[in-house]
Parts: structure tokens; sequence; C-alpha cells
């Protein structure tokens, strides 16, 4: 009988798992999207589209938005007197990680919605 309640129970559990113990394509999983930014310190990096959020580069120039869901997002450096290339990114994140979204900072006049950035004159 213990041997009978053995085999029941190993087919209850491939069942369970078959219908749905495991997550499969279409849930919603939470990821990274991270990079560098180059040329100058604490350059602020703000992150458009799906969600919105705005972070500072560290001490290395790094920079990383977290818990984000899958989507489409605009990654946009900026800090005054320095032009960056590119100057924007766009994103697609799916199930993984999306890392090497980098960014180099050029210290000069920087063109901004047709005004010149202030900071650049002095």
């Amino acid at each position: 009988m213990a041997l009978l309640r053995g085999r029941w129970l190993a087919v209850l559990v491939a069942a369970g798992l078959a219908l749905g113990g495991a997550a499969c394509g279409g849930g919603s999983k939470s990821v990274a999207l991270s990079g560098t930014v180059t040329g100058a310190p604490g350059v602020t990096v703000t992150l458009s589209g799906a969600a919105t959020a705005t972070v500072t580069t560290d001490a290395t120039g790094c920079y990383e938005f977290t818990g984000l869901e899958r989507g489409e997002y605009t990654l946009t450096p900026s800090l005054a007197g320095f032009a960056f290339a590119p100057a924007a990114r766009t994103v697609s994140i799916g199930s993984a990680d999306v890392a090497s979204q980098d960014f180099t900072a050029t210290p000069g006049l920087a063109w901004d919605q047709g005004t010149w950035d202030q900071a650049a004159w002095h």
C-alpha cells in the first residue's frame, strides 16, 4: 500500500509541475538596466518610457535602474556643461538584465532643446 501511495504522490507532483508549477513566458519579471558614463562624475541619467526614474552615476561612472518590467525605455544622460554621445539610448527589455548602456561625456558647449546650456558659458 505504501508503494502505491508513493507512486500516486509522484504522479501528482509531476502533474502539478506540468500544470503550473513553473513560470512560463508572458509573466512579469523584474530586471535591471545598467551602464557607465565616462568623462564626467555625477551625471544624471533619466529613464523614461514604460517607467520613469532618475539616478546619478557613482564615483566610477556606473549607474543602474532595478525593478524594471518588460518594455521600451529611453535613457538620457545630463550634466551642465557637457555633451553626451550618444545623446540618448532606446532600449527594449525582455526577460533578462540589460547592461553596457554606456555614454561618453565631453566638456564644452551643450545644445539643449534650442537654448545654449548656461553653464557652458562660464
